[in-house]
């Protein structure tokens, strides 16, 4: 088992960064949803609620953090900036954060069509979950992810589900921040315990999936697709939210830099989840 792919996401919800490398911490991946975009009131906004949101290219370039779509100028945001603290409202309460000045925010309310702010990730705060999902958390967090540090799922579980669709998705649709291949399809389901390189990540749960990956990535329109088919074979037995799983949630023990190619040690397996068919 290798390492296949490795994606980083700077604005949560937005086009996410291809990396050969990258630098892991305590909290994931270095920068991986650090900035969000906020509406009045500190409302998150995220493909759920803001589709157009996928549409955004992102990138990081000496200091700055650079945002693109067609028919939209291009925009350079200094990363280092210091402004407004406001709260953003997390689905499990409110976080601090920095808001990225008002070019940022005047660029996002125009191509969103609603009042809104880039809003950057400054300090360490405390997540507040329900106990059946607590074990898909951090209690404690520095960046914006949903739930748990990384993203991961194997190629072949993509394949799998590809097969059982009339068009095949790209991975891209489920946001993933490790891609790995050499093990069968949702073999990822037992794994407890990986090294890749000198990281160790521990498992914390499958990925139920939400909306996100029926919105089309060149389009942003949606359909029934993939949730209608992994309701047919990838339905949990025991969930906290839809309950559609595909892919699996890790956090970091040992941190390090993980680099595309790297061969995956596994050091623990447990039993997969239940799982229905509806």
């Amino acid at each position: 088992m290798r390492l296949a792919e490795l994606w980083t996401y700077p604005v949560k919800s937005c086009i996410g960064i291809p990396a050969e490398t990258w630098e892991v911490d305590e909290y994931g991946l270095v920068g991986d949803r650090e900035f969000v975009v906020a509406a009045e009131g500190g409302k998150l906004l995220t493909q759920r609620n803001a589709p157009k949101l996928n549409l955004v290219h992102v990138s990081r370039r000496d200091g700055y953090l650079c945002i693109s779509t067609q028919n939209m100028p291009f925009l350079a945001v200094e990363i280092a900036k210091a402004g407004e603290v406001i709260r953003v409202k997390l689905y499990d309460g409110f976080a601090p954060g920095l808001c990225m000045g008002e070019e940022a925010a005047q660029w996002l309310s125009e191509f969103l069509g609603r009042p809104c702010r880039l809003v950057r990730s400054h300090e360490r705060f405390f997540r507040c979950m329900p106990p059946e999902a607590a074990h898909l958390f951090l209690r404690r967090q520095r960046r914006y992810p949903d739930c748990a540090p990384i993203h991961l799922i194997s190629r072949a579980s993509l394949d799998a589900l590809n097969r059982r669709l009339a068009a095949p998705l790209e991975m891209s649709r489920f946001r993933p921040n490790l891609v790995v291949e050499g093990i069968g399809p949702f073999e990822e389901d037992r794994l407890r315990s990986i090294r890749i390189g000198g990281i160790v990540l521990e498992y914390m749960g499958l990925a139920e999936r939400c909306v996100i990956p029926t919105i089309a990535p060149a389009t942003a329109e949606r359909s029934a697709e993939p949730l209608r088919t992994l309701r047919g074979f990838r339905h949990l037995a025991d969930g906290f939210y839809t309950r559609l799983a595909f892919g699996t949630y890790f956090q970091p023990t040992e941190i390090g830099v993980l680099r595309v190619g790297d061969g995956i040690e596994v050091l623990s397996v447990g039993q997969a989840p239940e799982l229905r068919s509806y």
